[in-house]
């Protein structure tokens, strides 16, 4: 089951999920304490023109996700609603994807617990599209405790009702009315890669039409998010989400 969800990878996830324009931070309603913050920035200008090739026009309002998700934040998700798991929303691969952090699990079904190796700071591993629209859905749901179903993570921003194969996920869309969701490429690339002010599509999600530096000891602003000093992983080269580079 997990391993059809593979084919629906999608790294956009990892970047960030998007919120409806209009909708409050989750950590302002409910129990602050007991919630996740996904903080998010406005992506502006709506009606925006697209970059060359077509991409990156947006109509209406939203905010993108201002860090990557955090293997901290979706492991919350998994101890609020996969102490049993039917639809598969944890593998092994969250626990070995690298050799020095991830997400395991521990207990039986029914009393399933989840931890964040390592540091609970470093982004989500190994998640796919399957993966992810039930975390959506959580999030839009408030973030309920409770069984998946109706109303924790198969329905809210998208309809999925079990869905867990290559054809039933690639049937899904995003409901129009959702609080969050995965960002489509549209989306993706005009937070990324466009200046709200000028209109202006830079080729790098750097604010950079340069080609970016993957060095550890480069600074500046037109590099990976790592450098020498800065990552607190020496094997894998990893800082915690929104790190100082």
């Amino acid at each position: 089951m997990k391993d059809t969800k593979a084919e629906l990878r999608r790294t956009l996830y990892l970047a960030s999920v998007i919120r409806a324009a209009s909708i409050a931070s989750m950590a302002e309603v409910g129990n602050p304490s007991a919630q996740i913050t996904i903080a998010t920035v406005p992506a502006g200008n709506p009606g925006n023109a697209p970059d060359v090739g077509g991409v990156g026009q947006v109509d209406y309002a939203y905010n993108i996700g201002k860090y990557d998700v955090t293997a901290g934040q979706h492991t919350a998700f998994l101890n609020a609603v996969a102490k049993t798991d039917p639809y598969g929303l944890y593998t092994s691969l969250f626990a070995n994807g690298f050799a020095t952090y991830g997400i395991t699990q521990s207990g039986s079904p029914g009393s399933c617990k989840y931890t964040a190796t390592k540091n609970p700071d470093f982004l989500a591993n190994y998640v796919t599209w399957g993966d992810a629209a039930p975390f959506c859905n959580w999030l839009t749901n408030g973030q309920p405790t409770g069984a998946q179903g109706n109303g924790t993570t198969e329905t809210g921003s998208y309809i999925l009702n079990g869905a867990v194969t290559d054809a039933a996920l690639g049937a899904v869309t995003r409901n129009a009315n959702a609080d969050y969701g995965i960002p489509a490429e549209d989306e993706w690339h005009k937070a990324a890669c466009c200046n709200a002010a000028s209109g202006y599509y830079y080729t790098y999600a750097t604010s950079n039409s340069n080609l970016p530096s993957n060095l550890l000891s480069a600074t500046g602003t037109n590099n990976a998010k790592f450098y020498a000093g800065d990552y607190t992983d020496p094997t894998n080269y990893l800082s915690p989400v929104g790190g100082v580079c």
